[in-house]
């Protein structure tokens, strides 16, 4: 266990559900429109806890993402996602 009261989730997972998120909404889907994505660990995720990826874009091709659970921990804060155009 490690000296913590429950096992959590690795920090990779929970990047790659936020970063999925990304892809899905910033990106219509289209892996060939991700252009970049990082963030900082901000907090753990439990098993059965809810993600809610918040973003706010910022200029054309530019976007501040947001991870948190469902109960308004950030998990993923300062991220930064850019995408634009297939091409």
């Amino acid at each position: 266990m490690g000296g913590f009261e429950a096992p959590f989730m690795h920090g990779l997972c929970t990047y790659g559900i936020v970063g999925r998120a990304v892809l899905r909404e910033l990106c219509a889907d289209e892996p060939a429109a991700f252009r970049s994505f990082a963030g900082r660990f901000a907090d753990r995720v439990l098993y059965g806890d809810t993600l809610v990826t918040k973003t706010w874009r910022t200029g054309d091709g530019e976007a501040i993402v947001q991870g948190e659970t469902g109960d308004g921990r950030v998990v993923l804060s300062q991220a930064r996602a850019k995408f634009g155009a297939p091409g």
